[in-house]
């Protein structure tokens, strides 16, 4: 859709000054692109996929055939956009499958993550962060299947690897925004 890949002039004045730029509060089942909307549908035969929403006519039509899957059986499905990438999340009962698509919806990579793994990402409370380099959420780093902590996970979008970036051994937190480029 030409309608997400153009980059236009207005939004290239909004960006942030600071190298880290919060790419939204939460995570949902809407998010915005370079120029449009993104919104998950949802249809009857038990599949999902990623529409695109022209806020000039008010119209959503699905993006790519490349964006549709299962849905999962526990209702928890997000998107997000991130430095010219749409990012789909999928929460199993003990698996997140995260896949990454162009702006148009074009598949890119996927990256399935569980306790096995060792990290789950908080998709209640995270908000995504990025340096232009990687993502940051809140989330948990596994010890082994009962013993895990809050901490700072980075996501990769060049290899779609994450790994932790710190780790909270006592009390909670949540990530709300940077500070002097922190």
């Amino acid at each position: 859709s030409d309608l997400c890949s153009e980059n236009t002039e207005q939004n290239k004045q909004n960006k942030q000054n600071s190298p880290f730029t919060v790419i939204e509060t939460r995570i949902g089942s809407r998010t915005v692109g370079e120029g449009c909307v993104y919104e998950v549908i949802y249809h009857t035969d038990g599949t999902q996929e990623i529409g695109v929403m022209d806020i000039k006519s008010g119209t959503m039509k699905p993006l790519n055939e490349e964006t549709k899957t299962d849905n999962p059986p526990l209702p928890y499905t997000d998107i997000f956009y991130a430095d010219g990438y749409l990012y789909h999340l999928l929460e199993y009962s003990n698996s997140q499958i995260i896949y990454q698509y162009t702006a148009d919806g074009k598949f890119v990579a996927k990256l399935r993550i569980n306790t096995d793994n060792e990290y789950w990402i908080d998709r209640f409370r995270t908000p995504v962060i990025s340096d232009g380099e990687k993502l940051y959420f809140d989330g948990n780093i596994y010890h082994g299947d009962f013993d895990s902590n809050q901490g700072i996970i980075a996501l990769d979008p060049q290899t779609m690897t994450i790994s932790p970036v710190y780790e909270f051994t006592e009390g909670g937190f949540t990530i709300g925004g940077v500070y002097e480029d922190c």
